[in-house]
Order: C-alpha cells, then structure tokens, then sequence
C-alpha cells in the first residue's frame, strides 16, 4: 500500500485551526489558575504542556508543508 505524502492547503489550514484550538483552550485552562488557589507546581505544569504543544505544533505543521512541496 502507498501512502500518500501530499498536502493540500485544506488540510494544512485544518491542521492549523485544529492546533490554534487546542493553544486557546490550554490557555484558558490556564486562565482557570487565577480563580483559585493554586501552587507553583500547577503553574508550572500547565505552562510545560502549553509550550510542548506550541513546538510539537509548529514541528507537525512545518513537515507538512514541506511534504507539500
């Protein structure tokens, strides 16, 4: 079975809005700090999970838009 390494500008601009999705609800996850109590530790969590998912993001749609070419 072949598989098929092209990407159309749909399908990047779809993994694009699905990524920005995912960043503004992590973000507002993280909003949810501000309405209670809450420890370093907390901060700290949820600020790596945003910045993993900004580089692994910005990775997947960099890979596919050189596949496109």
């Amino acid at each position: 079975m072949k598989i098929d390494k092209s990407f159309n500008k749909q399908q990047i601009m779809g993994a694009y809005f699905i990524w920005v999705g995912l960043l503004v609800v992590e973000v507002l996850w993280f909003l949810t700090l501000t309405n209670h109590p809450h420890g370093t530790d907390d901060i700290l969590f949820r600020l790596v999970v945003i910045a993993v998912t900004i580089a692994i993001g910005a990775v997947g749609l960099n890979l596919m838009e050189k596949w496109r070419k």
